[in-house]
């Protein structure tokens, strides 16, 4: 306390202080005056933490101030870089903060422009850094042509969603902030009826439908890359009570003539009905067709979402002539709180994760949630991989049951993928966690399950096909001998497996009788040898 450093100049000023990302941290802060300056006057001042209000410090005449707080890293130095973008001179963003070690973008557009337009970043008033930027482009906008080849006609779209029955492209914003125009489906269909309902839902493209009174097949014909790329499929449907019926209708979906789903819409006045596809796509044109059941149930449907992956580590076991028609996704841990609908900078396919606590468990999540996605086989979203339910006790089993019952008189072929991820923040280094997984009583895999924070981006995945199931399967994950910790789950998908090399096929299988007949063959041979 003999020493001290004082700050004559500038309202800020700061320390860069090296850390590690994600470890916590006791900062303590010392201040003894001493009348340093002869004035007799302890000085009161704020500090500040990443940007953030610490303590207001009230100095002494003659006793030394500590200021302690228990903190966890968000980067490689306690300190935050936050600004906004200026065009001649007037604010035209939110702030801007970019986060360490991946890049963002922001559009600006509809302004104004001259020959001697100015551009300018400003820090805003808690940044602590300066502002920066790595490029900056710069457009402008003609009028839309009139005439002329039709972009749908010469592109295949990466990235694809459709307000349908939208009279104008609908702007949304997911909860990172990011924009995303949904088109209007006018381009891609001719045939059906727009129709606007009430606006109760949060995800304002469920507020209009395309409905088909008239014939039994109508068809979308979607624009997709047609090189074998592999795409998520999701068409969303939400009755509304539009025709005020309340009969929410049934019909059936079919992709390039296969049978995707039978389709059992709801009078549900929160949660849309989706129905989800990954497929490999053949041709220039992907046909999408909506077929009616019944002569008194009319086909809807309020939104179709079409996002190609990357074939190299989505998804990888699954065949060339199959498809993959998403049974169940489950966020274990997660309470229903937990949107579903996960942000872009963690989910950049938008699939939609079910939270789920389970009570004969423990739900766990991790102190730290970071906003990003993990790289890696199916790059689960950071906030499925922070939460899992954990059994009580070492010695026991988590229990799963997967029901397949609509699909009564065939042994489905199922594709299985189960996350494991230990949220346990920054354990001793003598822990270790090892489970074995079975599938109705069978073993079919063992794995290492990373501790959360040991290393960066640390996760496991265990993708099981072909699984054969009839009725239901149940799901079985204990420790093995040498874990030191009770086995977690944080999250499962679980698919039924498609043959559509031809089409009007339906879910892979063979009958039940085939099945008795194939084992009591098996047996006889055995018994033979």
């Amino acid at each position: 306390m003999t020493t001290l450093r004082v700050f004559t100049t500038r309202k800020k000023n700061c320390y860069s202080i090296a850390t590690e990302k994600r470890r916590r941290y006791l900062p303590r802060a010392s201040f003894y005056y001493g009348n340093q300056d002869n004035k007799a006057t302890p000085p009161v001042f704020d500090l500040q933490f990443d940007g953030n209000h610490w303590i207001t410090v009230v100095t002494s005449m003659d006793t030394a101030i500590f200021h302690e707080a228990i903190y966890v890293a968000k980067g490689d130095t306690i300190n935050e870089r936050s600004f906004e973008f200026y065009i001649n001179d007037v604010i035209v963003s939110d702030p801007i903060i970019p986060p360490y070690g991946k890049a963002i973008q922001r559009y600006l557009k509809n302004f104004s422009a001259s020959s001697n337009t100015s551009f300018a970043l400003g820090a805003t008033s808690n940044s602590t850094l300066p502002p920066l930027t790595n490029a900056l482009e710069v457009f402008t906008i003609t009028d839309q042509l009139t005439d002329g080849t039709s972009p749908y006609d010469a592109i295949g779209y990466g990235r694809l969603q459709i307000d349908c029955g939208s009279s104008d492209k609908t702007t949304t914003k997911d909860r990172d902030g990011i924009t995303e125009i949904w088109r209007t489906d006018e381009e891609f269909i001719k045939s059906g009826k727009n129709v606007l309902i009430a606006p109760n839902q949060n995800f304002n493209v469920m507020n209009t439908l395309r409905s088909f009174p008239d014939g039994n097949k109508n068809c979308y014909e979607l624009p997709l890359n047609s090189d074998g790329s592999k795409y998520l499929l999701q068409a969303g449907f939400f009755y509304g009570n539009y025709d005020g019926q309340s009969r929410p209708p049934s019909f059936k979906l079919e992709i390039d003539g296969n049978l995707w789903a039978n389709v059992m819409t709801s009078m549900s006045e929160e949660d849309p009905v989706y129905h989800e596809l990954v497929y490999r796509v053949k041709k220039d044109q992907t046909t999408f067709c909506l077929v009616r059941t019944s002569n008194d149930e009319v086909p809807f449907i309020s939104s179709i979402e079409a996002v190609e992956m990357d074939d190299s580590h989505m998804y990888r076991l699954m065949e060339n002539k199959t498809a993959l028609y998403l049974h169940s996704r489950i966020n274990y841990g997660a309470n229903k709180s937990v949107d579903k609908l996960i942000g872009r900078m963690e989910e950049e396919y938008d699939r939609i994760w079910e939270s789920k606590e389970m009570s004969e468990y423990l739900n766990v999540t991790a102190e730290v949630i970071p906003n990003d996605s993990l790289l890696g086989e199916n790059n689960p979203p950071w906030p499925v991989m922070a939460t899992a339910i954990r059994a009580k006790t070492i010695s026991d089993s988590i229990y799963l049951s997967v029901n397949f019952s609509t699909q009564k008189t065939e042994v489905v072929v199922a594709y299985f993928v189960l996350y494991f991820m230990d949220p346990t923040f920054f354990p001793p280094k003598n822990l270790t966690n090892k489970v074995d997984i079975y599938i109705d009583s069978q073993k079919l895999n063992t794995t290492d399950i990373p501790l959360f924070g040991r290393m960066d981006n640390a996760y496991s995945v265990v993708s099981l096909y072909p699984v054969r199931v009839f009725g239901s399967a149940n799901v079985t994950i204990s420790s093995t001998g040498n874990s030191t910790l009770a086995p977690v789950l944080n999250a499962m998908e679980v698919f039924s497996v498609m043959d559509v090399s031809k089409g009007g096929h339906m879910m892979l299988g063979f009958s039940l009788a085939f099945y008795v007949v194939l084992l009591h063959l098996c047996f006889a041979i055995l018994f033979f040898y």
